[in-house]
């Protein structure tokens, strides 16, 4: 696993009070307000816009990041870092950090610690100089674009190998020297790597799925290993295209505060996420028998024991020859604070805060739950992806085999919400890479199934939810569209993200009615405005695998959630406006 780093040592700034060259638009405002602010500059650009600045607190498990503004302005407010001893750290494509200003001196590092006080303000300009290795702040998506390559060989690359994203982003894959003959092993013993849920990488015979020749997607592998020698540093020691990056934020793009928490547990994979009515953050640690819970007003962090009912074969995430998959892999808050998951085996699973306590759910013989839960809303029974729902009350388990009179070819549900009267609606993106991507309406109380197949043939939609208007908005892992399905109308429409190869994973609106996706090849959080179908896009400050979005209830400002199965983190992103 390679680990991104943008940016820098130790160079010790001692600020005095004095301050000197403060940005004219800050000097209407208290001191009070802010802890540390300045300029971001570089010799070709004397105003950076859309730089992202990182300050994390010496010994803290957490990092604060901002952007400079339209002016080359950034801003921490006082709320966010307390006093102490910061490293600051720069993402922006292209550029690293050179010199550190503070009045009259001028200090060169890679890394710049600079003091907080508590009741003054820190002014620290910035300026950045052009990068010697573009190719280590490259995101996947960045490297599609840059690589040369029909449309197809690309759609290989993307579905094929970007999908390893587990581990690695492309950047790994660009600079190995394999030939295309020493490619073909390579390929072939990944096609046959799964992650176990621990934080580790290990075999899974997948039995029967791959053939000897063909891929997930009917990719030759003889095909893709011509294709992966063309592109990489097999002929050359110097990639023979020009590497390209996306544009850096800009305007309300730069109006956030992102603050990433690390996991005290490493290595950990946290795949799903949720917020309780207090803000609180809870989470599954898969493979670990434990949930997790984050005070985000305290940064602490607190592990509950979770009870392991794992039995070989039961899991949905079982593979031939694998030891039983622990840990939960989604979490739902219910309306009364307490905290639901599928424990890895055959039974729902229900944690009790006030008491810490656990319930358990049994579900009827050979039936598995899958690993995803519908959001509570209203209602007193728990649905899950495999087409499952429980009553609370009574512990009655409604079986609906959605299956039984599909159309004609692969289908998988993946993940599934309700509408305001309990209806099930399911994801089913068929078989990966193939046509069959649909919609599924599953009637609470009469069982029909009925078939919406998404107007993207090969959308591969993910994971979704249902707003209060009824309209399930998904995203299009390959379609690069989020989607909506009115299940008033039975209408769809679809909003195209910013960039082909983005990967949206999930759709989440706000109490606003905003949509909410994440970008798991661009390290990108999406907004859609329904009405306008414009999309604005932040930038993250660490690369990241987000399988979840969650806005927070409790929150004055929007703030959404997402897990980092990559790095073991969780990021809150609040917007400023």
């Amino acid at each position: 696993m390679s680990t991104r780093i943008f940016l820098s040592v130790a160079v010790t700034i001692f600020v005095t009070t004095l301050f000197y060259g403060v940005p004219k638009s800050l000097e209407a405002q208290e001191a009070s307000t802010l802890a540390l602010s300045g300029m971001v500059s570089a010799q070709d650009e004397t105003k950076l816009e859309g730089v992202l600045v990182t300050a994390r607190l010496d010994g803290a498990a957490h990092s604060v990041t901002v952007v400079s503004n339209e002016d080359g302005e950034y801003s921490f407010p006082r709320s966010h870092l307390q006093p102490g001893r910061y490293t600051l750290q720069v993402r922006a494509a292209g550029y690293d950090l050179e010199t550190l200003i503070h009045r009259q001196a001028v200090f060169n590092c890679t890394d710049c610690e600079v003091e907080v006080e508590s009741d003054r303000l820190t002014i620290i300009d910035l300026q950045l100089r052009k990068t010697a290795d573009l190719a280590a702040q490259l995101t996947s998506l960045e490297w599609v674009m840059s690589a040369p390559g029909t449309p197809e060989q690309k759609d290989s690359l993307v579905r094929q190998v970007v999908n390893c994203g587990f581990c690695h982003t492309l950047e790994r894959v660009m600079r190995t020297r394999y030939t295309a003959e020493q490619w073909v092993p390579v390929i072939k013993r990944m096609a046959t790597y799964h992650p176990d849920f621990t934080g580790s990488v290990r075999i899974q015979k997948w039995a029967g799925y791959f053939s000897s020749d063909d891929m997930w997607w009917n990719v030759s592998v003889n095909d893709l290993a011509d294709y992966l020698a063309s592109i990489n540093l097999s002929t050359s020691d110097t990639w023979t295209y020009p590497l390209k990056t996306l544009p850096r934020p800009k305007g309300d793009s730069t109006q956030m505060i992102v603050t990433v928490y690390d996991i005290p547990r490493q290595p950990s994979v946290i795949h799903d996420l949720d917020v309780d009515s207090k803000g609180n953050v809870w989470y599954g640690n898969t493979g670990h028998d434990y949930i997790g819970r984050l005070d985000p007003k305290t940064a602490m962090f607190t592990e509950y024991a979770a009870p392991n009912f794992s039995s070989p074969g039961a899991s949905a995430f079982q593979f031939p020859g694998a030891p039983p998959v622990v840990g939960l892999m989604d979490v739902q808050v219910d309306p009364d604070d307490k905290v639901w998951g599928v424990i890895q085996g055959p039974k729902l699973a229900r944690f009790d805060p006030e008491t810490l306590t656990w319930d358990s759910f049994d579900i009827s013989p050979g039936q598995s739950p899958g690993a995803f839960l519908a959001p509570f809303r209203q209602f007193r029974t728990v649905w899950t992806h495999s087409g499952l729902r429980v009553n609370v009350a009574t512990g009655k388990v409604d079986v609906f085999n959605w299956q039984k009179d599909a159309p004609a070819g692969p289908h998988t549900g993946y993940v599934l919400d309700r509408d305001s009267q309990d209806n099930g609606y399911l994801t089913d993106y068929g078989r990966m890479g193939y046509e069959g991507s649909y919609i599924v309406r599953i009637e609470a109380e009469t069982g029909e199934v009925k078939f919406y197949p998404t107007p993207t043939s090969e959308a591969f939609p993910r994971r979704g939810y249902i707003d209060s208007a009824d309209r399930f908005w998904f995203s299009e892992f390959f379609g690069d569209k989020i989607g909506m399905f009115d299940t008033r109308t039975e209408e769809f429409k679809e909003f195209p993200v910013p960039h082909q190869y983005s990967a949206p994973y999930y759709a989440r609106p706000d109490r606003n009615g905003d949509i909410w996706s994440s970008s798991n090849g661009s390290d990108r959080l999406f907004r859609l405005n329904p009405d306008t179908g414009e999309i604005l896009e932040y930038l993250m400050p660490v690369y990241y695998d987000a399988r979840k979005v969650v806005t927070d209830p409790s929150a004055d400002r929007i703030t959404v959630w997402l897990p980092n199965k990559n790095t073991s983190q969780l990021i809150r992103v609040e917007i400023l406006e």
